[in-house]
């Protein structure tokens, strides 16, 4: 199989009859599977080195350099400008030491629409991401996104397991479809939208910054809502209570800023927002201070400055366990 070929399957230029041919190809032995995730990775680190400046690159090296006690010379450094290799060898440097990415192929034995890419930020790390059409999407912390070596046939789906920002390539002939593992799903052609599925949780959320996006239940009809610019859209897929509202003073994406805010958010929310955030487990141990309401801006996303708060503002006090935090009434 030409890499050419390989290449265009997994920007997604190909016609559904080429790609299958490509996934059968590859399905064929292991060395056929492998040459094309090793493309896939390649391609991938490609669209990395594609976010970083000349000059963040450069300095990225030099860094790294300086790290390994190596100064080089100005005709290497001449030299290294000019290779598109070290463009791809830095932007990996850069992530390194930012240390906010991990790219994991799963190992599955075909590659079909099975086979993903699974993208993570840790806790306290945000990953920026371009993927395969040009879309680019920032996750939040302890989340992860899954998508396919490239977008081919009718449709462009992905799923999501956190919180996530898509700033939405439009492509009119192949909606981009999020996937919640929820049954909920998310349609759009082009748009910017915040998502927020934790699997921790049964809320499913989401804000709309500008376009349209069209949200569905699978396998029910009658389960459909488009959304509007500055609405916020909550389910609860426990009981399917649902509840859209126009925000006002926030856009629902205050994280992309480093801030965690809250603008009357009852406690029992208050409590889900700073597990998923911080990847604690916190309880309230009284039905009754759900309900109490709680208003707050934080800049540097300090647990403990947002705990101390909620005790002087909210008449409660904080424990906390082995297993986690227990709000209790003081």
């Amino acid at each position: 199989m030409k890499t050419r070929k390989l290449l265009k399957y997994l920007k997604g230029e190909l016609s559904q009859q080429d790609a299958s041919e490509v996934e059968s190809w590859a399905s064929e032995t292991s060395e056929n599977e492998n040459t094309l995730v090793s493309l896939a990775k390649v391609f991938n680190l490609g669209q990395l080195a594609r976010q970083y400046s000349q000059k963040e690159v450069e300095a990225a090296w030099r860094k790294t350099c300086a790290k390994a006690g190596v100064e080089p010379s100005y005709a290497q450094r001449r030299k290294m400008r000019s290779s598109w290799i070290f463009r791809g060898m830095a932007a990996a440097i850069v992530l390194l030491l930012v240390a906010n990415m991990v790219l994991l192929f799963n190992t599955k034995t075909q590659v079909n629409a099975d086979k993903a890419i699974v993208l993570t930020s840790q806790q306290g790390k945000f990953v920026k991401y371009t993927l395969p059409d040009s879309t680019v999407v920032t996750l939040n912390h302890n989340s992860t996104l899954e998508f396919p070596l490239a977008f081919n046939g009718d449709e462009r789906r992905v799923k999501l397991n956190g919180e996530g920002y898509f700033d939405v390539a439009r492509d009119e002939e192949r909606p981009f479809i999020v996937e919640t593992g929820k049954e909920i799903q998310i349609k759009v052609l082009g748009t910017e939208f915040n998502l927020q599925s934790f699997s921790s949780d049964d809320i499913v959320q989401v804000a709309l910054i500008s376009g349209s996006v069209e949200i569905s239940r699978n396998g029910v009809e009658d389960f459909s809502y488009i959304m509007h610019p500055s609405e916020r859209f909550t389910c609860n897929v426990s009981d399917w209570e649902m509840k859209v509202e126009t925000l006002t003073g926030i856009t629902g994406v205050e994280w992309m800023s480093n801030k965690l805010v809250f603008m009357d958010t009852t406690l029992k929310e208050v409590a889900r927002q700073i597990s998923n955030h911080f990847g604690v487990h916190m309880t309230i141990d009284d039905e009754n201070l759900n309900t109490i309401r709680f208003s707050g801006s934080f800049d540097n996303r300090d647990l403990g400055t947002v705990l101390s708060y909620m005790e002087q503002t909210c008449g409660i006090k904080t424990m906390i366990t082995p297993d986690g935090i227990i709000l209790k009434r003081k």
